[in-house]
Parts: C-alpha cells; sequence; structure tokens
C-alpha cells in the first residue's frame, strides 16, 4: 500500500525550487536528520532540474510507500525526448557539453533506491527512494493527518505566490 501526498507540475524554473522546498519540509516532518534531509532536498532538485531543462517539463510525485521498508518515493516524469547517453551517464563516463553532467549520479548517490527508464518515444521516468527513520516508520492517523496538513499548507502558499 501507498500513501499518496501530493504531485507537482514541473513547467517553470520556479517549479525546480518549489520541488526542492517541498522535499525537504517532507523530509523533515517524517523525521529524517539534517544530513538526509539536505540530501532528498539536493537529488530532488537535480531531477526536478533535468526534467525542466532536458524534459521540457513534467511532474514530480511525492507518496510514502509501505513494504517491508517504509519509504519517501519521489517519482519524476517527463515527455522528452529521452535521454541517448543514459549508459555513460550511468556508468560515469558521460561529460555533458551543457554542464558537469553529474547531477544523475549525484542523485543517485544520495538516495537509497534509484531507477531511471528513458524511451524517445515515452520521455523519462526517474524513481528516487529513501528509507522513513525508524522513529516514523510506525507514525499513527494522527502523524499522517498533521504531515498533509503541512503540504496542504504548503499547497496553499504556492497558489497565493503563483498569482
Amino acid at each position: 500500500m501507498s500513501v499518496n501526498l501530493f504531485s507537482i507540475d514541473i513547467r517553470l524554473e520556479n517549479d525546480v525550487v518549489l520541488a526542492r522546498q517541498k522535499a525537504r519540509t517532507v523530509a523533515a516532518a517524517l523525521k529524517f536528520d539534517t544530513q538526509d534531509q539536505t540530501r532528498i532536498a539536493t537529488a530532488v532538485s537535480e531531477i526536478a532540474r533535468n526534467t525542466f531543462q532536458y524534459g521540457g517539463g513534467g511532474r514530480a510525485e511525492f507518496r510514502i510507500e509501505n513494504g517491508p521498508h517504509r519509504m519517501l518515493l519521489i517519482t519524476f516524469h517527463d515527455k522528452g525526448k529521452g535521454i541517448s547517453h543514459l549508459d555513460e551517464i550511468m556508468g560515469g563516463r558521460y561529460i555533458s557539453p551543457t554542464g558537469m553532467g553529474l547531477g544523475i549520479i549525484g542523485a543517485k548517490r544520495l538516495m537509497d533506491s534509484f531507477t531511471i527508464e528513458s524511451n524517445p518515444r515515452t520521455g523519462t521516468t526517474v524513481r528516487l527512494g529513501k528509507r522513513i527513520p525508524p522513529q516514523f516508520a510506525a507514525f499513527s492517523s494522527k502523524e499522517l493527518n498533521q504531515l498533509l496538513s503541512t503540504i496542504e499548507h504548503l499547497r496553499a502558499a504556492r497558489k497565493n505566490w503563483r498569482s
């Protein structure tokens, strides 16, 4: 079973910043330590930037996966033309003409789970996962409601910010 927290459209450069901020807020609410909050926010920022810059925009979905290990999962989808040098990138052999080319590899190193699928016809999907700390792994429905309320408050603030 999984709990969908929220999703964000990544259409503007400001959406990259918003995705990072929301990732940090969720990580703090789930009681990740400060270092893991930074790791999660950084990985989300890198993949959100790629989604915006190379994928032409897309969507990020945040959820909690209940399995043997509860995980915070963030999935990015875009409808871009795919990543033509994916094997080289994942092998650390690709040098990007537009930057350092380390965003995908860096995001992978920061997370506990990472998958990427890319196709020129359907775009790219990246899944990032971080195991939820034991002190929050068995959260109550009250704690989950508090988390969702915090996220909703951020969503309302975003609408006001964009207006």
